[in-house]
């Protein structure tokens, strides 16, 4: 929403009031793409980057690493899955997990 907002020059849902917008995120609905002047820095690499980092699931999301990555000129957008099922809480004798191997 940061992105959005800095991006637009607009808060996101600027047109409602918090009750509504607090609905509305709940009911997994995010902000249209801006149009016209506000919208004019809004790539469509960017776009997509911000609908996949305000995802309902978190699991669904990119982590912060991956939109650095992608910014700084990564050449495409990270994938989510690869965080799914990462638990930072593991047991680090469960060798079962490649993540968790080598340490």
């Amino acid at each position: 929403m940061v992105i959005y907002e800095v991006l637009s020059g607009k808060v996101p849902f600027y047109r409602s009031k918090v009750p509504i917008v607090v609905r509305r995120v709940m009911e997994g609905l995010r902000p249209e793409r801006p149009q016209g002047e506000e919208g004019e820095l809004f790539t469509d690499g960017i776009w997509e980057l911000v609908e996949l980092c305000w995802k309902h699931q978190p699991g669904d999301r990119a982590s912060a690493e991956d939109v650095v990555r992608y910014l700084e000129g990564a050449p495409s957008l990270p994938h989510p899955s690869s965080n799914i099922g990462v638990d930072s809480k593991a047991d680090p004798d469960d060798q079962s997990d490649p993540t968790l191997s080598g340490s």
